[in-house]
């Protein structure tokens, strides 16, 4: 405003020259009529001047003038002089980009080095896409990034990553495919789309994210690996609308093949951990069945010959007992030889029922006989010296259930018994039977619980393995067996317990299956 009031208006001044500064090489000098326009509109102040235009490429891209007074006029020096001048200013403001561009693209090669190097040295999908989220904020100079990937069997696209401010909230996110969202567009086209002004822009291609996050500007950039939708990479800017040159667009895409190239490798990794893990658990358990298989045959062998001797001492101690009437240590010794005896033999049948091959006879049972008639006899084997209080429920509406009756009562029979011998100091034990959906199909489950001590968090996952056992007269067979039965019947077993909360097991039996197994 100063420089108005002083010497006029500094447009129309330097606009007097312009014209025949850039038709010309080197400089030029007014005319009689430029001098007089000159003073006209600087009140007096100038009248006359020189102009050299500022060439860059060949091409002129401006212009640079010296004006003074009408006394002291220019000469042809003077305009050579101010050509050289020109020429010098646009070397220096050349050189001035050039630095500004080198500087940029060192910038830009240090991030993208660095990004390479991280995801290069990371195997998780999600720490990939945590740290190119970030990465991708400082290198495009944007307010956010946001990271989708495809689920091909969902057709749509889930939120997976996000730049550090709305990490948690973007998880959240789905987008179909058919749906007018700006990320489902690009993931459709494969190709990035860019919208610098959002305001402008129809309802259809806002989203409550956008409003949510007041994006002003916003750009979504595709990820493939070998012409495979991996995701989608959206990037936004809050402070205002602004444009996507090409130049950005092309180190976007850059960087989203780079991430696009580290995510598949990731997942390639993860997929054959995967599978080794998978190889090494089936390995295992065919070392495992091997070993019972062979333990079983040991046990077999054992058991069956056992059982000559132990029926022999059986019918000593009957005749001894007979023959013979003992008094003080010697009855006590009889009695222990004969409890031990039926121990032993007790364990020889649990071998026997746990090394034979059984194939299930399935008939449709009526579930509350088979309940009831269970629970009685683990009642009288199981007695402990307080009252337990067996309640057990059964599901209105019940329909037969496909089981071979024998083996699903010793299955019961072995965890009730369990369950009473857990409660010494009496308790309450509940048996509760319904229909549930499990596994994609309609199947009975059946919970027995107790209020026992329960099972130790280290010991959970043992407690269905062959002679494993906490009871200093178990065979650690019965819980084995159980397991056993349920999966002949296509079924399964779970437990549950916490110390000091008591038991559950839960059987699951198939409500539906053909009476005879192929």
């Amino acid at each position: 405003e100063e420089g108005r009031q002083e010497g006029g208006d500094p447009e129309r001044l330097t606009g007097v020259l312009l014209a025949a500064s850039l038709r010309e090489d080197g400089g030029v000098l007014s005319s009689d009529a430029q001098g007089r326009a000159l003073e006209a509109l600087s009140e007096g102040r100038f009248g006359c001047g020189t102009a050299a235009r500022l060439t860059r490429g060949g091409e002129g891209v401006g212009a640079v003038q010296a004006l003074r007074q009408k006394d002291k006029p220019f000469d042809a020096r003077d305009a050579r002089l101010l050509a050289t001048l020109a020429e010098l200013l646009v070397m220096l403001l050349e050189q001035r980009r050039l630095r500004a561009e080198s500087a940029r693209q060192l910038t830009e090669t240090r991030l993208l080095l660095d990004l390479a190097r991280t995801t290069s040295g990371v195997l998780e999908t999600a720490s990939i896409l945590d740290v190119a989220s970030d990465f991708l904020v400082h290198l495009l100079d944007v307010s956010n990034c946001f990271i989708l990937l495809y689920d091909e069997q969902a057709k749509v696209l889930r939120g997976a990553a996000a730049s550090a401010a709305h990490r948690d909230l973007f998880r959240t996110v789905v987008v179909p495919l058919d749906s007018d969202d700006l990320a489902a567009r690009v993931a459709r086209e494969r190709k990035p789309i860019a919208i610098e002004d959002l305001s402008r822009v129809g309802a259809s291609a806002s989203t409550a994210l956008v409003e949510r996050l007041g994006e002003k500007a916003l750009l979504g950039l595709p990820l493939t690996s070998r012409e495979e939708l991996i995701g989608v990479v959206m990037v936004d800017d809050v402070r205002g609308p602004r444009p996507f040159g090409p130049e950005l667009i092309d180190l976007a895409e850059a960087t989203c093949g780079q991430l696009a190239l580290s995510i598949a490798n990731a997942r390639l990794y993860e997929s054959l951990w995967a599978s080794y893990a998978e190889l090494a658990a089936t390995r295992a358990e065919m070392v495992k069945r091997e070993r019972l298989a062979a333990l079983g045959e040991l046990s077999a062998i054992v058991a069956h010959e056992v059982r000559n001797p132990l029926g022999v001492i059986f019918n000593a101690v009957a005749s001894l007992r007979r023959i013979m009437k003992l008094e003080g240590d010697a009855a006590m010794l009889m009695d222990i030889l004969g409890e031990e005896s039926d121990r032993l033999n007790r364990m020889v049948g649990d071998l026997l029922d746990y090394t034979r091959p059984r194939n299930p006879v399935l008939q449709n049972e009526d579930l509350l006989r088979v309940l009831q008639d269970s629970l009685e006899a683990a009642k009288a084997l199981g007695a402990t010296e307080r009252p337990v209080h067996i309640h057990s429920e059964v599901e209105p509406g019940m329909p037969p259930v496909p089981m071979d009756r024998r083996l699903i009562r010793q299955a019961l029979v072995n965890v009730a018994v369990n369950a009473l011998q857990s409660m010494p100091q009496g308790g309450q034990l509940q048996v509760k039977a319904r229909r549930e959906a499990h596994g994609g199909r309609e199947q009975l489950r059946i919970d027995v619980t107790d209020q026992g001590p329960g099972i130790p968090a280290e010991l959970l996952h043992r407690v269905f393995e062959p002679f494993f056992t906490t009871k200093a007269q178990g065979t650690g067979l019965g819980l084995a067996v159980v397991k056993r039965i349920l999966e002949e019947h296509r079924g399964e077993i779970a437990v549950e317990s916490a110390p000091g909360r008591g038991t559950t097991f839960t059987f699951r039996l198939p409500l539906t299956q053909p009476l005879s197994f192929p």
